[in-house]
């Protein structure tokens, strides 16, 4: 028996991550909703650091990562998160800032993205300046 049969999670195959990068993430969503992808592969679609991952997360541009449990618990990242850090990525290098990419998400992908992304959080650096005025 399948694993889309059961429902049980798993991770993408190669061909399913090719193909996440270039469809529309609430479309990967809907035909993949059990399937993830490590953080690795969600950075190299973003051209970033695995450690900026966290970033794009408080920025509401990808979603929160699940732990894949057991030993060595991992990050595992839902595959429309590959679509979203490609989309990313090029917003990037044509030099948007993180905060400016979030409503050009919901212009790509419609309405549905906002309510799969992480709520927008401070940046780390903006929280730390934060508690130093505040003290």
């Amino acid at each position: 028996m399948s694993h889309e049969s059961k429902g049980l999670p798993r991770f993408a195959t190669p061909e399913e991550v090719d193909a996440a990068a270039t469809r529309r993430a609430v479309e990967v969503f809907r035909s993949f909703p059990n399937v993830y992808v490590p953080a690795e592969q969600v950075a190299g679609a973003g051209g970033i650091e695995k450690l900026s991952l966290t970033d794009w997360v408080r920025a509401g541009l990808l979603p929160k990562p699940e732990g894949s449990g057991g030993r060595g618990n991992k990050s595992r990242y839902p595959l429309y998160a590959v679509t979203c850090a490609s989309f990313v990525k090029g917003q990037r290098e044509m030099g948007f800032s993180l905060a400016e990419i979030r409503p050009q998400l919901t212009v790509k992908f419609g309405k549905k993205i906002v309510e799969l992304l992480a709520e927008p959080r401070q940046s780390r650096n903006d929280a730390r300046k934060n508690r130093l005025d505040d003290a």
